[in-house]
Parts: structure tokens; sequence; C-alpha cells
């Protein structure tokens, strides 16, 4: 008996000592938007990264370009503040040659986060606005597709086989054939110690369309070369015929004639020489010697001398100095037959890098998306969140970036400027009483179902003009996120005007935390110390909390009457 009356007074102190819980802080912060009672996200970020994600699925399942591009942009015009669906679009925009408004997107992208995407943005402005000014006109156009064409060629080029890489060469040369740079390297691939007289022809083609000094200075050399080469290969070729056919005059001369075009191949040299002693003209034949004698060429210089000496004996000339040595051999060209291929100027690849450079990948975004339902303090209701079916985007993006940077711009109204959709309304509930009053009804904000003494329907929404009998009436005014209004009036007068102010319902965030720390609603400082229950507007609002050494944020849509629960922690 005595354990069961000290049971009972322990427990009926307890009953005693249970305190009701605290009312919510009320916090009396504009929200950052006006609340969105349809949505079923914890926040427009939510919402846009549903999108997001499931258009990167379809992007990579259907491979429709059109459909992301809308879907993109509709991610962003959900939360304009949101990068990485900007960057996104930006990529998108670019593959489906919306050049300005891929810029505008990556731009963007990089203003709202220049940390993540800054540097990988900038390569791509850079690219984007040169493709942008080269659509412009078909000169650039051409120009574009010519650069697109002939750099995977330039790096192709040494290993493919000779008709190949000319067929691609003349392949591009088709696209602008104002341009230099294919009829140019066409001339390397025949110039290679044949077929000059074919490069020649290139060579005049590609000088003729080089508008650059420095350009046409080296083609002019590179066709000089051509040209000398032609002149030696003709000269010794007919040199040869000559010498077969015994007709030794003229045989010294086309080779005297093929080695005064190109000294440094000597060779021609000794054959002039032995062409003349072959019709006794040691004169002439010891001139040559003794310019042989001087050359570079060691393989000739010891014959020249040894003939030189025997002709002493017979010929003054052989011991004379020859007077033109130094002159002779001062251009003497090369000594095996050039190849044009290393005498063209380099190809400037600097645009055509830049109009090649690949594209970023798409940036995934693997946060989860969070629905209201999972943040409610109601945990049967916090389990019972599944994410909805994504209907089809909203943007068309028909007006390109102008559409996405109109919605960036447009100012949310206030809920206070939401305007009726109807005109003002007279309803007459009193049809038989030709003296009825007239009551003119207004609400702040207007918008609000007026229901009259109880009826089962709204007789109106305000503003709105009623007549009724001059009896005692009641009216109650009911508005999606506002508490209702209730009010009795018995009409006396002609025309009687009842104004009434509606009040938001309140929903409130429990905000817990690890530890103690300041709370900010919308970047505002709140008086209350975590963990708390905030009372605040309907709308969105971001509550950050911050603990000393770091903080974290949330933003949430607050609907009237909603009870959520947040979870702020330093290391989230």
């Amino acid at each position: 008996m005595r354990i069961f009356f000290t049971l009972a007074i322990v427990c009926g102190c307890t009953v005693a000592q249970v305190i009701p819980p605290p009312e919510p802080i009320p916090v009396d912060v504009p929200p950052l938007q006006p609340v969105d009672l349809a949505t079923l996200y914890a926040s427009p970020r939510d919402a846009a990264r549903h999108r997001l994600q499931t258009t990167i699925s379809d992007l990579q399942s259907k491979r429709d370009i059109r459909a992301a591009l809308r879907g993109f942009a509709d991610a962003f015009l959900t939360d304009v503040s949101y990068s990485t669906a900007a960057f996104d679009l930006g990529i998108i925009a670019a593959i489906a040659e919306k050049w300005d408004d891929a810029i505008a997107a990556f731009g963007e992208a990089a203003r709202l986060n220049p940390k993540t995407f800054g540097a990988q943005a900038q390569p791509q402005l850079v690219r984007l606005r040169l493709i942008a000014q080269l659509e412009k006109t078909e000169e650039g156009k051409r120009r574009r597709r010519y650069d697109d064409a002939l750099l995977p060629l330039l790096t192709r080029l040494p290993k493919l086989p000779e008709a190949e890489a000319m067929a691609g060469l003349a392949e591009v040369g088709r696209i602008d054939p104002g341009r230099w740079e294919s009829p140019a390297l066409l001339a390397g691939l025949n110039g290679n110690g044949h077929g000059y007289d074919i490069a020649a022809k290139f060579l005049a083609i590609a000088l003729t369309n080089a508008s650059d000094a420095t350009l046409k200075l080296a083609l002019q050399n590179a066709q000089n070369s051509v040209e000398r080469e032609m002149r030696y290969a003709a000269a010794r070729a007919a040199a040869e015929v000559a010498a077969d056919e015994g007709d030794h005059a003229k045989a010294s001369e086309l080779f005297e004639a093929a080695w005064t075009t190109i000294p440094a191949r000597a060779s021609n040299g000794l054959s002039a020489a032995s062409e003349l002693l072959l019709q006794d003209d040691t004169a002439h034949a010891s001139a040559l010697l003794a310019r042989l004698e001087t050359s570079s060429d060691p393989d000739l210089k010891a014959p020249a001398a040894a003939m030189l000496k025997h002709l002493q004996s017979i010929e003054p000339a052989a011991g004379a100095p020859h007077s033109d040595m130094a002159e002779f051999f001062r251009d003497s060209g090369p000594t095996e037959p050039i190849r044009i291929a290393t005498l063209l100027p380099p190809i400037d690849r600097k645009e055509m890098d830049l109009l090649a450079r690949p594209l970023p990948k798409i940036v995934q975004d693997t946060e989860p998306v969070v629905l209201l339902a999972a943040l409610s303090a109601d945990s049967t209701e916090a389990l019972q969140g599944t994410l909805p079916g994504i209907p089809d985007p909203v943007a068309t993006l028909e007006n390109g970036w102008r559409e996405a940077l109109a919605a960036r711009r447009r100012p949310a109204p206030p809920p206070a400027q939401i305007e009726p959709a109807h005109d003002l309304q007279t309803v007459d509930l009193a049809p038989e009483i030709k003296t009825a009053h007239l009551l003119k009804l207004t609400s702040e904000p207007a918008g609000a179902r007026v229901v009259v003494d109880n009826r089962t329907d709204p007789s109106c929404q305000t503003p709105c003009d009623l007549r009724l009998e001059g009896i005692p009436h009641a009216f109650r005014f009911n508005l999606a996120g506002y508490k209702d209004e209730e009010r009795a009036l018995t009409l006396e007068g002609k025309v009687t005007e009842l104004v009434v102010p509606l009040f938001l319902i309140r929903g409130t965030v429990i905000v817990e935390t690890s530890g103690s720390a300041t709370l900010k609603v919308n970047g505002v400082p709140v008086n209350v110390s975590a963990p708390a229950e905030l009372a605040l507007l309907p709308g969105l609002h971001s509550i950050s909390a911050d603990f000393g050494s770091a903080s974290q944020e949330r933003v949430v849509q607050v609907k009237p009457g909603s009870r959520l629960r947040i979870h702020l922690n330093p290391a989230q």
C-alpha cells in the first residue's frame, strides 16, 4: 500500500509538471518568392533538379537534342539561380547550333558559379563567339567549313597514301577555292623529287590566294625553287639525250646549262668538261675544271685537279686561275632534288584548333530531389513522399535566350498585388425584394470567395456587389493561404461598403541542429538560437544556421499551415 501511494504521488507530480510545447516563434521576414500552393517540391531548386535529372536520362536514351534543349531551359526557368542547368543548356544549345543562346547560357553559368563553371565556360565562350561571328556571312560560313575539314586532314596527312591524301586535299579545296592552304599542300605532295610541273601550278594558285605578305614571300620562294628544278631537269635530260646521240657540242652546252642552274650539282660540270674534251675544246674544258676544283664536292675536286694537271702540258688555260668562281657558287642551290613540302610556310592552326575545341560533357547533379512531404514534421507523411511524374517542358526556347532572360528579370508579384481574374460581379440575392440594399464587398487582397448566410456555395468573389434584404446577414471570406474571416452585418442604407483585411496563415519550420547555432531567415538574423520552431509567412525562405566555423543553408517552400522539419549541420 505504501508503495502504491508513493507511485501515485510521483505520477501525480509528473502529470502536474507537464509543460506544453512552446509556441512557434513568429518571424516577420518577407519571403523570397510568393508561395506556390501547387508545388510538391521543397524548393524551386528541387523541382529544377528533378527536371534536369530527367532530361539527362531521356537524352541518354532517346538522343533527342530538341527535347533536351527544352528540358534544360525548363530546369533553368524553374530556378534561374541554377548554374548547372544554365551550363548544360549552353552545351545542348551549342550542339543545336543556337550560337547566341549557347553564349548566353555559358556566360550565365559562369556568372552564377564562377568557381565551378568559370574556367570551363571561358574557352567555350571564345570559341562560340568566333563561330557566331563567322556564321553571320556566307564567307565566314565557308571559312569555318574549310577549317573544320582541313584540321583533321592535317593530322592524318603524313600517314595517308598519296592518292588518298590528294583526294582529301582536293575535297577541302572545293569548299573554298580562294584559300591557299589546300593548293600549297597539293604542291607539296607532287613536288617530292618529281612532279614539279604539277607542283608549280598548285603553287601559282596558292600564291594568288595568299593575302599575307609573309605568306606570299614564302610561297614565291617555293615557286622559284620549283621553276629552278624544272629548268635543271629539262637541261639535264636534254644533255643526256645529246650525249647518247654523240652530239658532243650540244651535250656540253646542256650539261653546262644544268650546272649553271644548280651549281651545287657539280657532276654536271665534269660531264660538260668531258664532252668539251671530246671536241678538243681544251680551253673551255680547262675553265670548267678549274671551277670544279674550287667546288665543295670532295668527290669531284680530285679528278678535276688531276685532269687540269694533265692538260697543263698542252693547254695554257689549264694553269690559269678562274675569275668567276665566287660569283658562280654564290647561290649554289641544293645538291639533291628539293621537297616542296619543306619549303611551304607553316599553316596557322590557332583558329582551326579553336573551332575544333570539344564541348565539355553534360554535368550531372546527383543530389537527391527533396519533396515537401519528406520534410513534413508528421513522420507518417514524410514516409509517403514519392517523386511525381514530369510533364512536358513549358519552355519552348523559340525566341532563344531572350525567353530565359526575361524570366530571370521578371520580378515575382507579392501576394497583395494579385488581382482577381474576373470583372466586378453584381449578384442579386433578394430578387423578390424591390427595395433591396446594395452591399459592396472588398477584401485585401482581392479574390476571396464569399459565403453568405451559411449557403452551400460561395455567392461571389471579391470585389463584388450583393443585393440583399435588410436583415442581419453573416459573411465568411475564404482565400487560399489566408485565414478565414467572418463578419455579421445588418444592412440599413441603400449602399453599404465592407472592406475585410485577410491575414496570411503562417507555416512553421522546426530547425534542428547538431549544436547551438545562430539562425538567419532570407539573410536576416533572427534573434533566436537553434534548435527552434519558426512561424514564417507563406512563401520561399532560405534558412541558414551559423555554427561559427561553418554554416549550412536550406531553401524551403513554406505553405500556409504546413509544419516542416529541417536538419542543419555544419558537416552537411
